[in-house]
């Protein structure tokens, strides 16, 4: 099984996809300011989804540009030292990279990208359809982790 993940300080999308299917996938808030505790609390509740889902690989989907943040560098630290400890596979993939991977020729743009997601796993269409009535975007982290973790499974 693989783990798709769009990390971030406030919210953090996730898919499990095994087999081309997705078998569990959603968004996790975290609305409190940057502290350890916030920290903790997100390796926390990745570690039990690595454990209960016994999970080998994870696609992470990365800013183009690393954001400034110090909590966005602490959690990418932190992600890489709970990837290493559980002795699991991980790639890195910047939105720039899987647009390259869906066609390197043309410049895609990111709707398009989860349009082509969506109809890759017919289960997102319903929530492809809500999100582009949405006004304020809530599943883009989702749809980030379900692309990189659709692009590990083509590396093989």
């Amino acid at each position: 099984m693989i783990l798709g993940l769009s990390p971030g300080t406030r919210s953090c999308g996730f898919v499990l996809v095994e087999d081309r299917e997705i078998r569990k996938w959603g968004v996790k808030s975290y609305k409190a300011k940057w502290s350890d505790g916030k920290l903790i609390e997100i390796l926390y509740s990745l570690s039990q989804l690595i454990h209960r889902h016994k999970i080998r690989e994870v696609a992470v989907k990365v800013p183009d540009i690393m954001p400034r943040s110090l909590g966005y560098a602490q959690l990418i630290g932190a992600l890489n030292a709970l990837f290493e400890s559980e002795g699991m596979t991980v790639r890195y993939y910047t939105l720039s990279d899987l647009r390259k991977r869906h066609d390197s020729k043309k410049k895609i743009n990111r709707a398009a990208l989860f349009a082509y997601i969506a109809h890759q796993y017919p289960q997102l269409l319903p929530l492809y359809r809500k999100e582009l009535e949405a006004k304020k975007p809530y599943y883009d982290k989702v749809f980030e982790a379900v692309l990189a973790a659709h692009n590990i499974g083509r590396v093989k």
